[in-house]
């Protein structure tokens, strides 16, 4: 089962497991009959943080791979940080004027030529 989804499940159950001394949550398939319910609470565990919308989408494998990748040579973080950063980033320069584009890749190229 993958994690995300299941901690991001408006409908699923989530019941703290206390018989670890990780603290960690168990859900569906993984739920004992032994646990007591009466505690659960129906939602998603993880609160979405405010200005974020949580979405699924399905990105092609080798993007995915792209991201990944590169969070690996940085020596760790969040893949999903660097997908929101590149589309801000899009976003941004979407929406800039085409002079200013222009004298930016200008001055970039000048920076390469030395």
């Amino acid at each position: 089962m993958d994690a995300v989804p299941a901690l991001e499940d408006d409908r699923a159950i989530a019941v703290r497991d206390d018989a670890s001394e990780e603290k960690r949550w168990v859900h569906g398939e993984a739920l004992k009959k032994e646990y007591d319910f009466s505690m659960g609470k129906r939602g998603a565990v993880v609160p979405t943080a405010a200005g974020k919308t949580r979405v699924t989408i399905r990105l092609d494998n080798d993007v995915l791979d792209w991201f990944r990748d590169q969070v690996d040579k940085a020596g760790g973080g969040n893949y999903q940080s660097l997908v929101n950063s590149a589309l801000q980033d899009f976003v941004k320069r979407s929406r800039e004027p085409l002079e200013t584009t222009l004298r930016r890749v200008i001055r970039e190229e000048l920076r390469r030529a030395g």
